[in-house]
């Protein structure tokens, strides 16, 4: 299964957001070579990321990725290859990748352009539909200062250990994060999405709580090096506050498609 096979799945279109891949549990991780060829030299990366560093970010580092290769759902598989988080800041951030306007996502990725670096966009519900959403730190190379879901985080290695890496992400940043751990079985997989501007794959996962584990999270709930802070807010309330806030790419399209019940939450 290669790269081309993305751009062949039953992707829905999420106007002003970018594209949906509905997906279930019970998927297959496999590890494979990546396809993904730069058009740079890791010298001229590592030499634009350390400017960007000294003047932005100077707790920057590189690190570990995994990357989408490809997704089968005949045999519901999908493909994942490992790469560096410098890839993807350089080639869709800081030195992003030239396409035309009439792009789609996902046949870029479908391309050997891009890294295809996972993300996952966590969204914790409250037992009467609350959402639990946050301002994420400045101090962050990606997206700081803007709103967010409960958590977001870039998928690694580590989280292939429990079967779905999206899940072990989710998992794994709410509790770097927030402090609680959640029963893996209080988790869904809801599929895949890729915004217009950052072109990143990004996992939907969401989770729903009863009255006494939402209580005692929203009541634990402190900032923390990735999170400046937090606000519980309705359903109803999420479309105007998507108008009003800048939030980031991942979290538009998580919110938008729980308020427009794209996703059964």
């Amino acid at each position: 299964m290669s790269r081309a096979s993305l751009a062949d799945l039953p992707w829905k279109t999420v106007k002003g957001h970018g594209q949906f891949l509905p997906m279930q549990s019970n998927w297959r991780f496999d590890l494979v070579p990546s396809e993904f060829t730069p058009t740079y030299t890791v010298n001229a990366r590592d030499t634009r990321v350390e400017e960007f560093a000294r003047q932005e970010h100077p707790l920057l580092f590189n690190g570990p990725t995994l990357c989408l290769e490809g997704i089968d759902p005949n045999t519901r598989t999908v493909s994942i290859s490992k790469g560096e988080f410098y890839d993807f800041l350089y080639s869709n951030i800081l030195s992003p990748v030239p396409f035309g306007s009439d792009r789609v996502p996902s046949t870029i990725l479908a391309s050997s352009a891009l890294p295809n670096a996972l993300a996952v966009s966590f969204q914790l519900i409250g037992p009467s539909g609350e959402l639990l959403i946050t301002s994420r730190s400045g101090k962050l190379a990606v997206g700081p200062g803007i709103m967010s879901t409960t958590v977001t985080g870039g998928i690694d290695p580590r989280d292939l250990q429990g079967g779905n890496p999206f899940l072990c992400c989710a998992a794994r940043e709410f509790k770097e994060e927030i402090g609680v751990s959640l029963p893996s079985d209080s988790l869904q997989f809801r599929g895949i999405a890729i915004g217009t501007r950052k072109l990143q794959a990004v996992g939907i996962v969401d989770a729903i709580c009863v009255d006494e584990r939402w209580a005692a999270i929203v009541s634990h709930a402190t900032r923390s090096d990735e999170i400046q802070s937090f606000s519980i807010i309705g359903k109803d309330a999420v479309v105007a506050l998507l108008r009003r806030k800048r939030f980031t790419e991942a979290a538009s399209m998580h919110l938008f498609l729980i308020t427009q019940t794209l996703i059964n939450c």
